[in-house]
This record gives C-alpha cells, structure tokens and sequence, in this order.
C-alpha cells in the first residue's frame, strides 16, 4: 500500500509541476480538484490537469478506504511511510498536495 501511495504520489508532483502548479499552496489544490476547472492551454495541458485531478482524488479515496479497513493508526503508519519514500525520492513533503506529517503528528 505505501508504494502505491508513493507512485501516486510521485506522478502527481510531477503533473504538478509540469503545469506550473504548487500543491503545497491550498489554492492550487481547490483549483486542481475543482471538477469545473479545466486548466491549460492545448489538450496536452488539459489532459495533464484531468490527470493530476483523478490521481488527487483515487489518493484520498484510497486512503479513506485503509482508514475504514485498517484502522487509524495502521493508515497513519502507511501514509507515513510512502512520504519518507516520496522525500526519499528527491520532493518536498506537500509537493504532492499532501503533507501527511502534519496532519498525523500524533503517529
């Protein structure tokens, strides 16, 4: 599971940056996760906006789905997990719209 999250992860850094977007910053991820937002400028752009949209969102219901089936802390120690492998791999935590040691501080 945490080297699913990690590849997402990964590719949605990379769409982000490739789009000139900063998904540590809240207004870039409402704009990517805005389903009326069709961002760019060509059908390749517009093809990478709906791609980093559907990778943001099968991240969070995938990790939705852990915290209902494995519970709190096992999802936390997960989520944890693919972004010291993300961190690992040359990115900033948040980079991918998701910095999982703030909001699990507590693990």
């Amino acid at each position: 599971m945490a080297h699913s999250m990690h590849t997402i992860s990964m590719r949605i850094a990379l769409l982000a940056r490739m789009l000139g977007l900063d998904l540590s910053r809240e207004s870039d991820v409402r704009r990517v996760l805005d389903p009326q937002s069709d961002e760019g400028d060509g059908a390749r752009q517009r093809l990478r906006h709906q791609e980093l949209h559907a990778l943001m969102l099968m991240r969070y219901s995938l990790a939705s789905r852990c915290a209902l089936d494995m519970g709190a802390d096992a999802t936390c120690s997960i989520l944890l997990d693919a972004q010291a492998r993300f961190v690992r791999s040359g990115f900033k935590p948040g980079a991918s719209g998701a910095d999982v040691s703030r909001l699990f501080a507590r693990c």
